[in-house]
C-alpha cells in the first residue's frame, strides 16, 4: 500500500473543487502540497455552465471565459404562442463552455508544482485528532491536514435532468439576443417539463428538454419529445446535430455529505453540493460556488427562510408538477427582473418576498406550508382555543377544539406512524420481524409487572433517545453516530419528554400515582419546584439544540432554525394543558416527521402511505378504543394506556433505529 502525505486534499474536481484549489493557490505556503481526487475530472468538458450575474457585482475570476452574454430572456406558458421578451435589467445572463473552463482551470492549477491530481475516488475517510486518513478505491492511503469534500450521498428530493441538442440550421433561425429560459409548451404529464433554448449565433444554438421529476427517461424518450417540440412549435425539421448534451442534477433540500467532520474536530469541510451550494429549487450553482470561495460569508440567522421557500416549491413540483407551468410564467411576468433574480439569488428583503408570493396562486403554497410544517399551525390553533371563552350550545368551543384536534392527530398520525414498520424493515424475515415485535411487547409488560417505576424510567429514556434521534438524524449520520452528538440528542429528547409533565405537575402527578400504584408519588415535589425543573429542562433543550445546530452549520455550511423551533415547543408545553400539549408535539411534529422520512425512503405518496398503514392503524386504534371501554374509570385508564403505548414504543423504536442505521437516506437514484 502506497502512503502519501499532503497539507490539503480536495475530493472532487468539479465546480466547487477546482475553485477551492484556485483559492488555495494564493493562500497556502510555498512548500505546501495539495492533492485533488476525482475518478472522472473530464466530466466538466461535456457540460455548459450558465448563470445570471448582477452587472454591478465584482466580476468573478472566470469572467474572461464567458463565450456569450444575453440581456433579454423569455418565459412562455402553455397557452401562449410566444412569451413576452423581458430585459434582465440589472443582471446579465452568461455562458461558459465546460471544456474551456476545464482547460483554463487545469492549466492554472497544475502548472503549480504544489498541486497534483489523482484519478481515483475516496473509499473511506477517517478523521483523527490532528489529521485525516483517506483510503482510495485503488488501495492507496493518503494523510492530510485538511480535507475539502463536495461528495454527497443518498437520494435527492427531485432530479433536474435534461437532454439537449446543439443544432445548426441552413438559415437564420435563432435570435442571438434572447435566451428562452422556460418554454412550457410541452406535455407536462404531472411533472415540470419545459424547453430551454440558448442561441450561440443566428444559425447555431442549444435546444434542451428539461424535467424536474423523480425518475429519469430513456434516451429515446428525451429525443422524441425534443424533436416533436422542434417540429410542432418551431416548425423546424431540417437541422444538423453538432453535439448532444445530457445530465442529471440532484435537487436536494438537505444534502448529506459523504464525509464530514466530527463535533470537536474541523479537519473536514464540506463544499459545493455537500454544503448546499446547489440551489434546491433551480439547480443553479456556478456563481454560488464562486461566491463560496471568494467571500466565505456565513449566512444570516434568518437566511433559513429561503430553505422554506425551496421546500414549498419542491413539494409542489413533487405533488402536482404541472402547476409549475402556471406559476413560473406568473412569477416572471408580475415581478421586475431585478427583484426576481435577487430573490432566486437569496438576496431579497422579507417585504419583497411577501410581495412576490402575494402575486402568486397562494393556495398551492399555503397548502404545502401546512403540509410541511403542521406543528406551528396546529399549536397556534390550540393556543387560540385555550384562550377563548366562546360558548356555543352550552359548550365551550375552545375546550372542544383543545381535545378534538390532538385526538384526531393521535388516531390519524400518532398511531399510523408505526404502522408500516414491517415495510421499512428489509433485513429480517417476516417471522423474525413479528417475533422481535412481539418480544418487545411482552418484555415491556413483564417489566411493568415487576416494577412499574422501572418500566416508567425505561420508557422515558427510550422515548428520549427516540425523539432526539428522529429530530437530529442528520447530525447523527454526518458524525457517524459520534458519542457526544448522541448524548446531545438524548438530552434534547429527555427535556422534550419531561417538560410538559413538570410544567403541569398537578395533572401529571395524578396520572403517575395511578400508573405507579402509589398514592404518595410526586408529593416530594411542589408545583413551583416542578415548574423550575421544567424551565431547567427547557434551558438544556435550547443549549443542546444550539450545539447541534452549530455542528450542522460547521459540517454543512447552513443554518437550521432548531433553536427557534425548540423555543416555540417549550412555549407550547408551558401554555397548553398536559395532554393536548404533548399530543400536539407527538402527532404533528414527531409522527409527521417520521412519516415523511418513511415516505421518502419508500417513495410513497400520502394516499399510498395511508392505504398501506390502514389495516394496522385500524387494529391499533380498535385496541386503544377497547382499552377505553375496558377501563371502569378515567383514573384506571392511564395504566392500560401506558402499557399499550409503552409496548408499541419499544417495538417501534427498535425497528426505526434499524431503519435509521441500515437504510435511511442511503438509496441513490442518480
Amino acid at each position: 500500500m502506497l502512503m502519501m502525505i499532503y497539507d490539503h486534499v480536495i475530493l472532487g474536481a468539479g465546480l466547487s473543487g477546482l475553485p477551492k484549489a484556485e483559492k488555495l493557490l494564493s493562500t497556502i505556503a510555498n512548500d505546501a502540497r495539495v492533492l485533488i481526487l476525482d475518478p472522472d475530472p473530464q466530466n466538466l468538458c461535456h457540460r455548459t455552465f450558465c448563470t445570471w450575474r448582477k452587472k454591478t457585482d465584482l466580476n468573478h475570476p472566470h469572467q474572461h471565459l464567458v463565450s456569450h452574454r444575453y440581456n433579454q430572456f423569455r418565459i412562455t406558458s402553455q397557452d401562449q404562442e410566444k412569451g413576452l421578451i423581458k430585459s434582465f435589467d440589472e443582471f446579465v445572463y452568461e455562458r461558459i463552455p465546460g471544456d474551456v473552463f476545464y482547460r483554463e482551470m487545469h492549466k492554472k492549477i497544475f502548472s503549480d508544482p504544489r498541486f497534483e491530481i489523482l484519478i481515483t475516488a475516496a473509499k473511506e475517510v477517517t478523521e483523527a485528532k490532528d489529521h485525516v486518513v483517506i483510503k482510495t478505491q485503488d488501495n492507496q492511503k493518503i494523510y492530510a491536514q485538511k480535507v475539502w469534500s463536495s461528495l454527497t450521498q443518498g437520494s435527492p428530493d427531485l432530479i433536474q435532468h435534461f437532454f439537449g441538442l446543439e443544432i445548426e440550421t441552413d438559415f437564420d433561425f435563432f435570435d442571438e439576443s434572447v435566451v428562452d429560459l422556460m418554454d412550457f409548451r410541452v406535455e407536462q404529464k404531472n411533472e415540470v417539463r419545459f424547453i430551454y433554448i440558448l442561441p450561440f449565433s443566428k444559425r447555431i444554438g442549444l435546444v434542451e428538454f428539461t424535467l424536474f421529476s423523480q425518475t429519469l427517461l430513456s434516451a429515446d424518450e428525451y429525443e422524441k419529445e425534443l424533436r416533436l417540440y422542434l417540429l410542432k412549435k418551431l416548425n423546424l425539421s431540417d437541422f444538423k446535430i453538432r453535439q448532444i448534451e445530457k445530465g442529471a442534477i440532484p435537487m436536494t433540500l438537505d444534502p448529506w455529505p459523504l464525509f464530514s467532520s466530527s463535533l470537536e474536530n474541523s479537519h473536514i469541510t464540506s463544499i459545493g453540493g455537500a454544503a448546499g451550494q446547489i440551489k434546491a429549487s433551480t439547480g443553479y450553482s456556478f456563481i454560488r460556488n464562486q461566491d463560496e470561495q471568494r467571500f466565505n460569508k456565513s449566512p444570516s440567522l434568518f437566511h433559513w427562510r429561503y430553505r422554506v421557500y425551496d421546500v414549498l416549491l419542491i413539494s409542489i413540483m413533487k405533488s402536482n408538477g404541472s402547476v409549475i407551468s402556471e406559476i413560473f410564467p406568473q412569477l416572471f411576468s408580475q415581478n421586475s427582473s431585478d427583484v426576481l433574480f435577487r430573490f432566486l439569488d437569496e438576496k431579497t428583503s422579507f417585504i419583497e418576498e411577501i410581495q412576490i408570493f402575494y402575486k402568486l396562486p397562494w393556495k398551492n403554497f399555503l397548502q404545502q406550508l401546512i403540509l410541511n410544517y403542521p406543528f406551528p399551525f396546529v399549536a397556534g390553533i390550540l393556543l387560540l382555543a385555550n384562550s377563548t371563552s366562546f360558548v356555543y350550545a352550552g359548550h365551550q368551543v375552545g375546550a372542544i377544539f383543545l381535545w378534538l384536534v390532538p385526538v384526531i392527530g393521535l388516531f390519524s398520525l400518532g398511531i399510523s406512524h408505526g404502522s408500516i414498520d414491517h415495510k421499512i424493515e428489509v433485513k429480517l424475515s417476516k417471522l423474525k420481524f413479528y417475533s422481535v415485535y412481539l418480544a418487545g411487547f411482552i418484555s415491556f409488560f413483564i417489566l411493568w409487572l415487576i416494577s412499574p417505576l422501572a418500566s416508567l424510567v425505561f420508557f422515558i429514556f427510550l422515548s428520549a433517545d427516540h425523539f432526539g434521534e428522529n429530530e437530529f438524524l442528520r447530525a447523527l449520520k454526518i458524525s457517524n453516530d459520534q458519542f457526544r452528538v448522541r448524548i446531545l440528542t438524548i438530552v434534547w429528547g429527555l427535556a422534550v419528554s419531561l417538560m410538559a409533565p413538570l410544567f403541569h405537575w398537578e395533572a401529571a402527578k395524578v396520572i403517575l400515582q395511578t400508573l405507579l400504584r402509589d398514592s404518595e408519588f410526586g408529593n416530594f415535589l411542589s408545583i413551583d419546584q416542578a415548574r423550575i425543573g421544567g424551565l431547567t429542562l427547557a434551558f438544556f433543550a435550547l443549549v443542546s439544540a444550539k450545539l447541534l445546530a452549530r455542528y450542522e452549520f460547521k459540517a454543512l455550511g447552513r443554518r437550521v432554525p432548531v433553536v427557534l423551533s425548540t423555543f416555540f415547543l417549550c412555549f407550547v408545553f408551558w401554555k397548553l394543558p398536559l395532554i393536548p400539549g404533548f399530543l400536539s408535539f407527538f402527532c404533528f411534529w414527531h409522527s409527521w416527521n417520521t412519516i415523511a422520512q418513511q415516505r421518502k425512503f419508500l417513495n410513497w405518496s400520502a394516499s399510498h402511505y395511508l392505504k398501506e398503514a390502514a389495516p394496522f392503524t385500524i387494529l391499533a386504534s380498535l385496541s386503544l378504543v377497547g382499552v377505553v371501554f375496558y377501563s371502569d374509570s378515567l383514573i384506571n385508564f392511564w395504566p392500560y394506556l401506558f402499557l399499550f403505548l409503552g409496548a408499541l414504543t419499544v417495538s417501534h423504536s427498535i425497528m426505526l433505529k434499524r431503519f435509521y442505521k441500515f437504510k435511511f437516506y442511503f438509496k441513490s437514484k442518480v
